[in-house]
């Protein structure tokens, strides 16, 4: 064995990666003050993650700062609930996840976006009976926090016909990670036969939120707010509320920075944000991080359903999601495809990103035709890049 000694101690440059049975990391200016850091938990990893409720889930780090994040537990306490974490849930249901079929059926990584498409099939759910944990005195499981856990004689099982959840998220990048073009849009969609309403929950460590029609602006905790624009559902009732543990004193690496807690106390308190769906209906959000006292607000336009328009100081941009190939038309963007964005840049030059399956697309006087995830760049000069092996496109 042979061990190096290093003279000074230097950060990996780690990337954005995708891990086959896990779930997938996208990243953005590492090792920067504002770096941004998405993770997606979607894979057969089983038995470490709350009777597998964290599963689709994700924790979003923005411009250097936690903001969407799962609750701390380490059995102290663990949380067992799908709606505690940032992802959707069937309303007081958990999955049986042995019966499940989870993981990642699409991916694509660039230096000016990354998309995951995972997915999650259910046939059996069981009846959970409390909303929230409960804790004794010192914030851990009471005994009757027992009635949750699993066992025939304490909940009732619900089987249903196969339904499977996907999730679409992509993580645009702006080169200046402290920049406006950087934020995070997800979409949600359901196949098989869905036969129960759903809901999707968004966690945020913020003080406070404010809606402002579509747009719920939150007010951070520690130096980034988040508005999130909801596309999908058009008009949308948005339920809100709080949720809050203290930090229980198991093993540390490194010392507690105690101002970063609310109040100054070891403790986590989140806001939530809730949207509610009749069967079988989807999501489509986008959350757009601002430097608190700094960024000004994008500007977003519901252009359809599974189609919306982020607009800031570095682009325009066209964000196309569903987990099934459909048309768009608006304005000279004509679009047939399953996941795509189209970026009008500021400083000239459109950046078109199919994410997966065919593409067809006009814009700019340009027609588009690709297989699999590519880049194209359309400007002075015409980049095709491919993001995977055996993708293609052309240009006319």
């Amino acid at each position: 064995t042979h061990v190096k000694v290093m003279d000074k101690e230097t950060p990996p440059a780690l990337g954005s990666a995708v891990f086959a049975g896990y779930g997938a990391f996208f990243r953005h200016g590492y090792n920067t003050p504002h770096e941004s850091l998405f993770h997606m938990f979607a894979g057969r990893c089983d038995g470490h993650c709350e009777w597998e409720a964290d599963q689709v889930t994700y924790t979003y780090y923005a411009k250097g700062m936690p903001i969407n994040l799962s609750f701390g537990n380490g059995y102290f306490p663990m949380f067992c609930r799908p709606w505690l974490r940032n992802r959707v849930s069937f309303p007081m249901m958990i999955e049986v996840s042995e019966r499940n079929d989870t993981g990642m059926s699409a991916t694509a990584l660039s230096g000016d976006s990354d998309y995951v498409r995972a997915y999650r099939s259910v046939d059996l759910l069981r009846e959970m009976i409390d909303e929230y944990p409960v804790l004794n005195d010192k914030g851990a499981w009471s005994d009757e926090e027992k009635r949750n856990w699993p066992g025939p004689e304490k909940q009732k099982l619900v089987p249903i016909p196969i339904s499977t959840w996907y999730r679409q998220a992509v993580l645009m990048k702006d080169p200046d990670p402290a920049g406006a073009g950087n934020y995070l849009v997800i979409a949600d969609a359901f196949g098989g036969t869905p036969t129960r309403a759903t809901n999707c929950t968004f966690w945020f460590l913020a003080n406070a939120m404010k809606q402002d029609g579509p747009v719920c602006r939150f007010d951070g905790q520690i130096g980034v707010d988040m508005d999130v624009f909801v596309n999908t559902p058009e008009n949308p009732t948005v339920e809100t509320g709080q949720y809050g543990h203290v930090n229980q004193p198991y093993g540390r690496m490194v010392k507690d920075d105690m101002k970063q807690y609310p109040d100054g106390k070891r403790q986590e308190r989140q806001l939530f944000m809730r949207l509610n769906q009749p069967r079988g209906k989807g999501y489509f959000t986008v959350l757009y991080p601002r430097l608190k006292g700094k960024d000004a607000p994008a500007t977003f336009t519901r252009l359809s359903d599974r189609a919306t328009q982020v607009e800031t100081a570095y682009s325009k941009d066209i964000m196309l999601l569903d987990a099934w190939p459909f048309d768009f038309k608006n304005g000279d963007v004509e679009f047939s495809g399953t996941a795509a964005s189209v970026r009008f840049l500021k400083s000239g030059g459109v950046i078109v990103t199919n994410y997966e399956g065919a593409l067809a697309l006009t814009v700019s006087g340009k027609k588009v035709t690709a297989s699999g995830p590519v880049r194209v760049l359309i400007g002075a000069k015409t980049e095709v890049t491919p993001l995977a092996e055996g993708a293609t496109a052309t240009v006319e």
